[in-house]
């Protein structure tokens, strides 16, 4: 379905998605790449990239750039701070 503009844009979404439907949905359009989240539907606020954003953007995912830091158990004979005084 469009959104607001009688364009109307297939959303597609990844195939591991689980069906709760907690995804993010992508539609491409003749000017770019629509992305919404799928849980709210047609209600769901859309946002638009150009095709260079989107490529700019896959490429930083695939080259790892999103990637976040390995989760670790602090040693517990380090002391940590846990609060400061200002």
């Amino acid at each position: 379905m469009g959104h607001g503009s009688g364009l109307v844009i297939v959303w597609r979404k990844a195939l591991e998605s689980n069906s709760t439907g907690q995804c993010v949905e992508v539609g491409i359009t003749n000017d770019g790449v629509k992305v919404r989240d799928s849980k709210h539907g047609e209600a769901s606020p859309v946002l638009s990239y150009t095709f260079t954003e989107w490529a700019v953007f896959l490429r930083a995912v695939k080259g790892g750039e999103f990637d976040l830091e390995p989760c670790f158990d602090p040693d517990p004979s380090e002391e940590w701070i846990t609060s400061v005084e200002v």
